[in-house]
């Protein structure tokens, strides 16, 4: 996504402001307070265990001491916050099964462990969230297993229970295994977040009980509205489109394709009559190339983070599932994708966003070296008798990698155009049985095409290969490439994803 604009962009910062004190009968959240005693009367203490000194004779106890973290914290600072637990492994005989997002007796046991216990029962679930949960069924384990990140509140635990107290005391940080941190991340969909952004930048926050003093805001002025123009309805387009609208801003949201409804009419004519529309088809419509490719969620910029959990619940705002929020390998479905779509653009459509199906950009409108505006037309006339000029004050490319002509008009106007690296590869069928039965096994029953109690199977394939292992071409030794096989879609079928009848 690129934005080309001629005027001033200003910089958005969002955050969002701890409550000072979540729970007021717990005084020990407040850092200028001293820390409370430990009730004696309640306590459970155990036997320290004997820890090995001098040096390291196994090499696996050489990597637990490299994973431990370094820095220590506090003892104070121990009962503040939440403290996250991650790769907890629950045996998947002993686990309620895939859909099942709660606290189960079982994962009580595992956090027990963690926090060295004596006894799991005595731990109050509520004090738990689970985070993340995932499956690992690889060969080298001794049995399948459920994994779970999950989130322990300190201050809810301590007070439902506590006897926690010495073990939270004792509780130290370890590099993937356990953290540490002072504010739950937790984030509210986008929504919410620019709703408190424009709450908080209107001057209600001040510096009174602890929080954030706002120095400058920035308003737009109330006698004009910017007016954008935002090419393409795909993620980046839909969710630009969103951000601007709740800010204020004046949409013009274009999309060369049709509607969902309408282009899934299209499809449905391609795959069975073997009719090409060029313009609303696998590749071009609402909602981007992935709407009819599964809906796949997966990212490698940080599955936990504040921004990824921020747009996972605005999907969930629109009629997404909430299991995507703690899957380990979270997808929609096309089924799923169509009404959550459908529902995005009807707020689109109340924050005043003007969407324009079947609308084609066929050029920037330049003046002085700025850009004012955009040239469009019907997306069916190829001619482009009929085209239009729309003024706007920035223009928003959202245009995804199949729209080859807007990059061709880039190019004329002498714009600086980055490659971007990308994949070349193939799509391979497979019946997923025959998925199920190579990676589960004995458990391959347990699937029931999606409904029983483990996950579809899935797999990955990696390598890396060297410059000696290709063509004698290339300098040897110079080049180094990762082969792997693409996200898996399981249940899905290879459709042909044309885009001109050439």
């Amino acid at each position: 996504m690129s934005i080309t604009s001629n005027c001033k962009l200003i910089p958005l910062h969002l955050s969002l402001l701890p409550n000072p004190n979540p729970n007021p009968k717990l005084p020990f959240p407040n850092p200028n307070s001293p820390p409370l005693s430990p009730p004696k009367l309640l306590s459970i203490r155990c036997a320290k265990r004997s820890q090995r000194t001098g040096k390291y004779r196994y090499p696996s106890e050489k990597r637990k001491l490299k994973s431990r973290q370094q820095t220590q914290i506090d003892v104070p600072q121990k009962f503040e916050g939440f403290w996250r637990l991650s790769k907890l492994g629950v045996s998947v005989h002993r686990d309620p099964g895939k859909d099942f997002l709660d606290v189960s007796d079982a994962l009580l046991e595992e956090i027990a462990k963690v926090l060295e216990f004596p006894v799991a029962s005595m731990l109050p679930p509520e004090a738990f969230s689970v985070v993340r949960k995932s499956f690992d069924a690889r060969k080298s384990l001794k049995e399948p297993k459920f994994v779970y990140t999950v989130d322990m509140d300190v201050i809810k635990l301590l007070d439902l229970e506590p006897r926690t107290w010495d073990f939270i005391s004792r509780l130290e940080p370890k590099v993937g295994l356990i953290e540490h941190m002072l504010d739950e991340r937790v984030s509210g969909d986008i929504i919410n977040v620019i709703h408190d952004y424009r709450r908080i930048y209107n001057g209600v926050v001040s510096n009174e009980g602890g929080h954030i003093q706002l120095r400058e805001s920035f308003k737009y002025p109330a006698t004009k509205k910017p007016k954008v123009a935002v090419v393409g309805s795909g993620p980046s387009g839909l969710f630009a489109s969103l951000v601007l609208a709740e800010l204020g801003a004046d949409i013009t949201l274009i999309e060369r394709g049709q509607a969902v409804e309408q282009r899934g009419r299209d499809i449905g004519a391609l795959v069975v009559r073997r009719i090409l529309q060029l313009e609303s088809n696998f590749c071009f419509g609402e909602g981007g190339a992935g709407t009819w490719s599964d809906g796949k969620l997966v990212t490698r910029i940080g599955r936990n983070s504040s921004s990824v959990l921020a747009v996972m619940k605005t999907l969930v705002h629109f009629g997404a599932p909430k299991n995507i929020l703690v899957d380990g390998k979270p997808h929609l479905g096309t089924d799923r994708l169509v009404p959550l779509l459908r529902n995005f653009r009807q707020h689109l459509q109340g924050l005043g966003v003007n969407i324009r199906f079947g609308t084609r950009v066929d050029d920037l409108l330049v003046e002085n070296g700025s850009v004012v505006g955009v040239k469009i037309s019907d997306s069916s006339n190829y001619l482009k008798f009929d085209s239009q000029k729309l003024g706007c004050d920035a223009v928003v490319l959202a245009v995804g990698h199949s729209a080859r002509d807007i990059y061709q008009m880039l190019l004329s106007h002498d714009m600086n155009l980055c490659p971007k690296d990308f994949s070349v590869g193939l799509r391979i069928e497979h019946p997923q049985e025959l998925i199920n039965s190579i990676q589960y096994s004995g458990l391959a029953t347990e699937v029931r095409s999606g409904r029983g109690k483990v996950p579809v199977a899935d797999y990955k394939v990696v390598k890396y290969i060297n410059g000696d292992d290709l063509d004698t071409t290339f300098n040897p030794g110079t080049v180094r490439h990762g082969c792997y096989s693409f996200c898996m879609c399981p249940g899905g079928q290879c459709a042909e994803k044309l885009e001109s009848h050439s």
